[in-house]
């Protein structure tokens, strides 16, 4: 038989070796439960990532609807614009005096006509603009900044264009009060 020595020694080793072995395998479990918490983490993340993805898509796709939509607004009243010139000229072509005042009032239409279309532009490139600022601050600061910066440039384009037209309406309105007061 062992003596007692030897086997409180083996019963020592062997809960040294048990310990180290159960060490090693709690030491394992709570590793791989890490890591499944953070295979989750990255699977949250990445669906959060699809639908902000997906939001913004869908936001580009709305501006875009609208934009589209403002100019085909635009080609309609251009056309409209362009069948009431012929009217004018064709109904007026034989008195020069009828011609003068149709050609200043269509100048006018088409004046107020692309001002009304241009404030609508602008109005939707504004709208364009917050809703691509708001996406590059929901992305903490990743984007699209080259549609950002044109998106911009066409609306300080569309402001002159406004000033622009804002004069030469009151130059024509100058002009029709003048022949108005000489007839």
């Amino acid at each position: 038989m062992v003596s007692e020595p030897v086997q409180v020694a083996l019963i020592v080793g062997g809960i040294g070796m048990l310990s180290t072995l159960l060490l090693a395998v709690v030491t394992g479990l709570v590793a791989h439960a890490s890591r499944r918490a953070d295979w989750r983490r990255q699977d949250t993340v990445a669906e959060k990532a699809a639908l902000l993805r997906k939001q913004e898509m869908a936001r580009q796709d709305e501006v875009a609807a609208k934009l589209l939509a403002a100019q085909q607004e635009t080609i309609a009243r251009t056309e409209a614009v362009a069948e009431l010139a012929k009217r004018a000229a064709r109904d007026t072509a034989s008195q020069f005096d009828a011609i003068q005042t149709q050609g200043q009032a269509i100048h006018i239409l088409v004046n107020r006509e692309l001002t009304n279309v241009t404030e609508k532009a602008l109005a939707a490139f504004i709208e364009l603009r917050a809703e691509l600022e708001a996406n590059l601050e929901e992305a903490g600061g990743r984007g699209d900044r080259e549609q950002l910066d044109i998106v911009k440039r066409s609306i300080a384009g569309l402001r002159t264009e406004l000033v622009h037209r804002a004069e030469q309406q009151a130059m024509l309105d100058a002009a029709e009060e003048q022949q108005q007061s000489t007839t």
